[in-house]
């Protein structure tokens, strides 16, 4: 996971760090470019003369994106280097591709960044105008709409609470004595309930996940999971093969038991120690490189598309400027 927690106990999320301040960073380098050279008077005399509007514009984009691609690697490294104190993380070569391959999503999704600021910059002709458009176009991406879309996922994939996925005639409607009468019945139900809560947890993830394809920034976020191994599939996939080991646990258990009936119910400490000759170790199968790549797919996409569209609106917003006038 692209976290690490520090001994005080808090986490810190190196990926929302990238889209909180990297976005930030990529709106104030490239909302300026255009218009403030358009309000100082150099943009008439650049394009007066051989220089053409697209190298103009491509001049601008490879300035910004540059600019920060430098605290871009340096916090990637940042990151390498305190994960190396994880417990249980080795920098393995599929670990260092991963991260790696976390921060060619990032410089991508700030690419899609830099062209919005740009077209904030060439559709305004003051700074203070592009600013404003700028910064209410990172509100947007970095604080509304991840929230509206985890409103919107809670909205349609609503988590039942354990008491309400029982029915008025389960076991909130037992009496005390019915209860201790069925205990595996209650137990069933109380499993029903949960698995019914954790089914609508997991749709409910899901849905927000498809919602971060519409933009960059939760793109990017998505991408972050999918490749470190902590989206919903990846939570799934872990809690199935929890349950598995569970299963092979009690089944070990109940072996053990028919061979110590006695055990059952005490325990003498003339018996010695349990035999657990057999016991299942606790084994889990992390996804494979290959499947996230490809789940990953969708959201780099995703990312191509915003850059092919914010670039293309922000030549033509720039070809419509006339030279004659300021």
């Amino acid at each position: 996971r692209p976290e690490y927690k520090g001994s005080s106990g808090q986490t810190f999320d190196f990926a929302h760090i990238i889209a909180l301040f990297m976005s930030l960073l990529a709106f104030l380098l490239s909302y300026d470019p255009i218009c403030g050279e358009r309000q100082e008077g150099t943009l008439q005399l650049c394009l007066a003369n051989t220089l053409s509007r697209h190298k103009l514009m491509i001049g601008e984009y490879l300035g910004c994106l540059l600019s920060l691609s430098v605290p871009l690697l340096l916090a990637s490294i940042i990151t390498l280097v305190m994960l190396q104190f994880m417990v249980g993380f080795t920098l393995t070569g599929e670990n260092a591709l991963r991260v790696g391959l976390i921060f060619l999503s990032a410089l991508l999704s700030l690419s899609a960044l830099i062209w919005l600021g740009l077209c904030c910059s060439a559709l305004s002709r003051e700074t203070t105008t592009a600013f404003i458009f700028a910064f209410g176009a990172w509100v947007l991406l970095v604080a509304v709409y991840p929230n509206l879309t985890l409103w919107i996922a809670q909205w349609q994939r609503p988590v039942p609470v354990t008491r309400e996925a029982l029915s008025s005639e389960g076991v909130f409607g037992l009496a005390l004595s019915d209860r201790q009468e069925l205990p595996h019945e209650t137990e069933k139900m109380l499993a029903q309930a949960r698995e019914q809560a954790l089914n609508a947890k997991l749709a409910q993830g899901q849905l927000n996940d498809s919602l971060k394809l519409l933009s960059p920034v939760s793109s990017f976020l998505a991408l972050a999971q999918i490749l470190a191994r902590t989206d919903v599939t990846a939570q799934r996939d872990f809690i199935v093969q929890a349950r598995q080991l569970d299963q092979r646990f009690r089944q070990w258990q109940e072996e053990k038991l028919r061979q110590y009936p006695e055990r059952e119910s005490y325990y003498k400490p003339s018996w010695g120690p349990l035999d657990t000759d057999g016991l299942p170790a606790p084994q889990f199968a992390p996804i494979p490189l290959v499947i996230s790549l490809h789940r990953a797919l969708p959201y780099w996409g995703s990312l191509v598309v915003f850059n092919l569209i914010f670039c293309s609106l922000a030549f033509a917003l720039l070809a419509r400027y006339d030279v004659r006038f300021n």
